[in-house]
């Protein structure tokens, strides 16, 4: 086998390696920016799409790990102003960008003062609840 046969070999053995271990890398949440919270085995990173603000639509980035992967199960959100005792008036949606990474778009805050941000995950039977709780 001549040595450009081998370096081609060798390439193609590289780039192969390479696309199959994007597939097994650990999943990691970035620090700066991004809110995180963590139950059990599961951790997320949430974030504004803008500055919050009363009655201005806005979206929700989410990063979430389970255990070392990318987590690829559902995700919904809801959010309440517990001093009033009711919720948003609209309902969001999310739609997953690339396994461990959703947009949720839809969200609305109508009043000023505290909302808890609720969200749920959902994969193979198993439910993860997070809370956070943001002050307009």
């Amino acid at each position: 086998m001549s040595i450009k046969s081998r370096k081609r070999i060798l390439g193609i053995g590289a780039f192969l390696l390479l696309i199959s271990s994007q597939y097994s890398l650990a999943c990691s949440l970035p620090e700066n920016g991004y809110i995180t919270l963590a139950d059990k085995d599961m951790s997320i990173a949430i974030r504004w799409s803008k500055d919050l603000t009363v009655g201005r639509p806005f979206e929700l980035q989410v990063l979430s790990c389970k255990g070392e992967q990318p987590f690829t199960g559902d995700i919904s959100a809801s959010a309440i102003m517990p001093a009033h005792n009711h919720g948003m008036n609209y309902r969001p949606s999310f739609v997953m960008e690339k396994p461990g990474q959703y947009k949720g778009a839809g969200f609305l805050f109508h009043m000023f003062g505290v909302w808890r941000l609720r969200l749920s995950f959902v994969s193979d039977g198993q439910k993860y609840h997070f809370e956070h709780d943001v002050t307009l």
